[in-house]
């Protein structure tokens, strides 16, 4: 919207929000919008507070290496395809 940037680069160029004029054209503009579909100003359900959603431990262990290295291959199970490499391997 080229028409608008000029707009725009003026006010935000001297504060982070746009004029009080205009924040009162868009809400009431919003409002008539929610009064004709008949909108509330909340959600019907209330999001869930985050404290019932804990966060899922995955058994990862995220230590470096360079703090534990012997974590590396303790790690590693007899039927793993995948193998360490030391620096005695190289």
């Amino acid at each position: 919207f080229p028409k608008l940037a000029r707009r725009y680069r003026e006010w935000f160029s001297h504060s982070n929000y746009a004029p009080e004029s205009y924040q009162r054209e868009i809400s009431g503009r919003i409002a008539a919008l929610r009064t004709k579909y008949h909108l509330g100003k909340l959600p019907i359900e209330p999001a869930r507070p985050r404290e019932d959603a804990p966060q899922l431990n995955l058994g990862l262990d995220f230590t470096p290496a360079t703090q534990n290295p012997q974590r590396l291959t303790e790690a590693r199970s007899p039927q793993s395809p995948l193998r360490v490499l030391t620096n005695e391997d190289r």
